[in-house]
Order: structure tokens, then sequence, then C-alpha cells
């Protein structure tokens, strides 16, 4: 079971994928998604078959999982449902203004097989979770890849994992939410958390 539910609309995600086989993104969550592909560049030291994805079946994981996520809940590490968490302010965002396109948070030389996110960051990779377990469940061609039995959790989780590790916040570019998004995604998100 995956949770697809985001604050945007899944249907044009879906609609999208199914049509053109591309992700639709604004240039702001092709920003995120750039920060996010180069994560996962790490991907394959704790899930080896990522190596069998192409740059383009790279990109679309990337694009759809900064599509989906809530970055306030990511950037604040808190669980992503209720209220937003901004404080009407914007978070200054660092990527390249120091002249480093991509930040990391932590030392990838870390990961490995059977890797353990550690506590503090639980929250963050639950957010991650909800957005790599969507885009596995859209685009199944990927997932089969990625696992032949077709385990959606043995692929998300660790994705999930080495993203809320490595990710360095302040790369990201903030998403706005008005009342009425946060009250959508969270009448959703609680539907479908009823229906498992």
């Amino acid at each position: 079971m995956a949770f697809s539910v985001s604050i945007r609309n899944f249907g044009i995600l879906r609609e999208g994928y199914e049509q053109t086989g591309k992700i639709p993104v604004s240039e702001e969550i092709k920003h995120n998604s750039d920060v996010i592909k180069n994560v996962l560049q790490y991907a394959p030291r704790i899930l080896p078959r990522f190596l069998l994805l192409d740059e383009n079946e790279v990109g679309n994981v990337s694009d759809s999982v900064a599509y989906l996520m809530r970055t306030d809940s990511i950037i604040t590490n808190r669980m992503g449902i209720g209220p937003s968490f901004h404080d009407g302010s914007r978070r200054p965002v660092i990527y390249g203004e120091d002249g480093v396109k991509f930040h990391l948070l932590n030392n990838p030389s870390d990961l490995r097989l059977e890797f353990e996110l550690p506590k503090e960051y639980w929250n963050r990779g639950g957010e991650f979770f909800r957005c790599y377990s969507a885009t596995f469940d859209l685009m199944t061609s990927l997932k089969d890849k990625l696992s032949p039995e077709g385990r959606l959790f043995a692929i998300s989780f660790p994705l999930a994992d080495l993203t809320a590790y490595l990710l360095d916040t302040r790369d990201l570019v903030d998403y706005n939410y008005n009342k009425t998004e946060i009250d959508s995604f969270n009448s959703k998100l609680a539907r479908q958390m009823n229906e498992v």
C-alpha cells in the first residue's frame, strides 16, 4: 500500500507520467529534484539494483519525489500531517551560493547494505518514504527493475533513509502552501491511513 497523496494534485502527476512518461514539474520543483537526484547517486550503496536505472529514470524518480514532498515537514523534521510548519518567512537557500552546488548533511561513506537511519531523522525519513512509495506505485516498471519480487517497501525504505540522511535541507526551495491545500492533504492522508 502506497500513500498516493500529495499537497499537489496527484492526478496531474499520474496523468502526465502515463501520457508522456515524464513528470510535469515547475522550476521550483525542478530545483528540488536536482538536489534529490544528487543524493540518489549514492543509492547503489544501499540498493545495488539502483544501477539498473538510466539517467531519465532516475530523473523521473527525483522529479516525482520533489513533486510529492512537503518541504515544511522535511526542513523541520516533523511528520507531514497537521498544519503547515511555516512561520511565514522564507528560508535562505544556500544552493550554489557558497560555490558548492550540492551539499551533503552526512558522510556517504556511512552508507552500506542494511543501513539503519539514525532516530533523529525518522520523521524526515517517513515523509520521504511516503513520496518514494507513491512514486514506485506509479512507476511500476521501475519498481519491477529494482525489486523483481515487486516489493514496494524494500525499495522505498532504503531510498527514503538515504535521502533523509544525506540531503542538506538548506539546498531546498521551500514550497508555500495555503490552508485549503493543507486541509485537503490532511484529509486525504487520514483517509488513506484508515484504509491500511
